[in-house]
């Protein structure tokens, strides 16, 4: 792709064609670092899935980007609005049981 990463507003009316890490984060409505560690997270099981051969990839891990531009990488709104649809929910994913209170 030739196009490059715009800086628009992501909650007005025109929201550009490819977003930065910064740009997700504000469109999802998270904080920076954990957009990073979403995707930081989605990138080292898909490496350790191609260097073993195992999948470990989860059903809602943060999609590989759509291009990558000088070591930036870029999302489409679309694939986000995909992803977010497909994450797990609030609470999903185990930790500690409730107790049964009487």
């Amino acid at each position: 792709m030739n196009a490059t990463p715009t800086s628009a507003n992501v909650s007005g009316m025109t929201a550009p064609t490819l977003l930065s890490l910064a740009q997700v984060a504000e469109l999802v409505g998270v904080e920076y670092r954990t957009i990073r560690n979403y995707h930081q997270m989605a990138e080292r099981r898909r490496r350790e899935s191609a260097a073993t051969g195992v999948d470990v990839t989860r059903p809602g891990d943060f999609p590989k980007p759509d291009d990558v531009f000088a070591r930036t990488p870029v999302w489409k709104v679309s694939t986000i609005r995909a992803w977010e649809k497909r994450r797990p929910g609030r609470g999903v994913g185990g930790g500690r049981p409730r107790k049964d209170t009487p």
